[in-house]
């Protein structure tokens, strides 16, 4: 985590109370890492002014005070002072082309512009926006993100991926493609300088491929991120998929456990529909048609998602069942290459 460089160089130089004033705090930044990309992004700096305030918050024995209290700080956020001797990480670098951003809709383009913002946002909480590369922008492109961003120092790159990984001398770049042959492991996740997204929202417009497309003849390993060796239950968006590089190689977490983290409804839903017909029992009863799932089955399904899936099964019409002995006593038929159970009484569930 980059305010961790912040943090030592405070200790360093003795700093052990840091006063900011009047500043807001964003619930979803550590107040040290926000501190950060007000010097970074705002161009702050640190004075040693000394300032009163009260403790609004601590992390290894340094203090940020805000205004107003009886604490007396060592040194103050301002706009005049020293920027810290810190050393930043040049990798990893996020690269997203957007060469394929005219082809969207108006509707898809405003949900990539969203997706872009929320990226940014992500990065922010591990890095900062310098991790963030916008490949193959135009101008306009770049006008409309700025007015998306607000303040960033976001790299834009007039050339292609191709180019840029070039140009900054990369020698180790993963495309993250849904359907490239391999998996992505989480070693690969740790050592490598740049992960590549495609600049693309599939909604309305057939993508498969455009990523392989983008990137073709980039020397770099195409990898799929999967889910328990399926990429159908990985979210999509942009800013998930960095979410969950970011939480895997930040946060020393599975990939299965980031996946989890990440996922919304939709991909819950989508990994059901997969999951849910390998288990489930087809039963004709006198009282209906029906489609069942064991109560051990419900018990892997929750364990796989780490969550309750049950009222996700209403949705499928899905009925859960403590006892199968009742099959002993069904006729079984196969119909379209499928097994049924014709249960000649009624079934309560």
């Amino acid at each position: 985590m980059l305010y961790k460089l912040l943090l030592n160089w405070f200790k360093k130089e003795n700093i052990r109370k840091i006063y900011v004033g009047k500043l807001k705090f964003k619930n979803y930044l550590n107040p040290f890492q926000q501190i950060l990309l007000e010097i970074l992004i705002k161009d702050k700096r640190i004075s040693f002014e000394k300032n009163e305030g009260y403790v609004y918050y601590s992390e290894e024995n340094v203090s940020i005070l805000k205004y107003k209290g009886s604490e007396i700080s060592d040194a103050s956020l301002s706009r005049e002072g020293v920027f810290p001797d810190i050393e930043l990480p040049e990798f990893p670098k996020f690269i997203i082309d957007l060469a394929f951003y005219e082809k969207h809709t108006e509707k898809a383009k405003k949900r990539l512009k969203k997706q872009l913002l929320y990226s940014l946002l992500t990065i922010r909480q591990y890095l900062w926006d310098r991790h963030l590369v916008l490949t193959s922008i135009n101008d306009k492109i770049k006008e409309e993100l700025n007015k998306r961003f607000g303040p960033n120092k976001v790299i834009y790159y007039y050339k292609n991926a191709l180019e840029f990984l070039k140009e900054n001398k990369v020698e180790y770049a993963i495309v993250l493609d849904p359907y490239a042959k391999e998996e992505l492991t989480e070693k690969e996740i740790k050592e490598a300088q740049a992960f590549l997204i495609g600049g693309i929202v599939d909604l309305g417009y057939e993508w498969k491929g455009a990523t392989e497309e983008l990137y073709k003849g980039v020397n770099a390993e195409f990898r799929k991120i999967t889910f328990y060796g399926d990429i159908r239950g990985v979210p999509d968006r942009i800013n998930k998929i960095i979410s969950i590089i970011l939480k895997v190689r930040y946060l020393d977490r599975k990939i299965e456990e980031a996946i989890i983290e990440e996922q919304t409804r939709r991909d819950i839903l989508q990994r059901l529909s997969v999951e849910l017909p390998k288990r489930w029992i087809r039963l004709h009863a006198r009282n209906g048609k029906f489609l069942l799932i064991t109560k051990e089955d419900l018990e892997e399904l929750n364990n796989m998602f780490k969550r309750d899936i049950s009222e996700y099964l209403k949705i499928f019409n899905v009925k859960v069942v403590e006892n199968t002995d009742f099959l002993k006593e069904c006729k079984v038929i196969e119909k379209y290459g499928r097994k049924i159970y014709i249960y000649n009484k009624e079934l309560k569930v």
